[in-house]
């Protein structure tokens, strides 16, 4: 990919009179040259002294990569050059990327896809999603470079359809919303699941109650079989006696 091999600057110069800007494009020993834009001047090459940079704000974006750095002084700037900071975190990046792509992306069923919607439409409106989004949404923007992109994106698009034919999601030209009709399933689902729970809890119980009342009726059979074989010995010696 070519926007990962970039390393290149650029430099804007705002807070110029008229409201105007500088987008840098060299420098020399006066000062700063390039083009300065403005609602009431035309585009046209000038050049602003070093002296005269100091009043004036100064952002400069390293595109390192498939990374912006933005720094608001030349100060910054210099520091984070001289220390290779950029490159230092982008090879940590790499690693943390190298790292999670060993992992393999799990697949989220659907009732945890539209949870996420519907809190997505809660806090704002007009929320809309498509398989890319809910993918970065659940996964974080490192799945798209992780191996196994393609098939999650297949599975995120099969799985917002699924969701529009059973009438949760309303489909627009592949841009997802939320129906009201999620929260009927989503309170359905969580109803079947407390049933399921309390069925596995009350079957637990009987379990339990079950091996309590076995081992109450082994010990009961266990001191009957104990006090019939003590009365069994006590006979047969009295009769012992008897006979001699």
């Amino acid at each position: 990919m070519a926007g990962a091999q970039q390393d290149c600057y650029s430099a804007v110069v705002t807070g110029l009179p008229g409201d105007r800007h500088m987008i840098v494009s060299s420098s020399n020993s006066i000062g700063v040259v390039g083009r300065v834009f403005g609602p009431d001047a035309p585009a046209e090459t000038q050049t602003i002294p070093w002296g005269d940079l100091e009043a004036l704000n100064v952002e400069i974006t390293h595109f390192l990569g498939t990374h912006d750095f933005k720094f608001r002084s030349p100060r910054k700037f210099l520091w984070a050059h001289i220390s290779k900071w950029p490159w230092m975190y982008r090879l940590v990046q790499r690693v943390r990327q190298a790292f999670f792509n060993r992992k393999k992306l799990v697949r989220v069923d659907r009732m945890r896809a539209l949870r996420h919607l519907v809190e997505e439409r809660i806090g704002r409106r007009d929320a809309r999603c498509s398989p890319v989004q809910l993918v970065a949404e659940l996964h974080t923007f490192r799945a798209f470079h992780h191996p196994n992109i393609d098939e999650q994106l297949g599975y995120a698009a099969l799985l917002l359809d699924s969701l529009v034919a059973s009438g949760d999601l309303s489909n627009n030209q592949g841009s997802y919303a939320v129906s009201p009709k999620a929260l009927v399933t989503l309170a359905q689902y969580d109803e079947d699941n407390r049933r399921h729970r309390d069925n596995k809890t009350i079957q637990w119980l009987i379990v339990r109650l079950t091996i309590i009342l076995a081992i109450a009726a082994a010990i009961e059979a266990w001191d009957i079989a104990s006090k019939w074989g003590a009365k069994s010995v006590a006979e047969q010696t009295h009769a012992a006696r008897r006979d001699a």
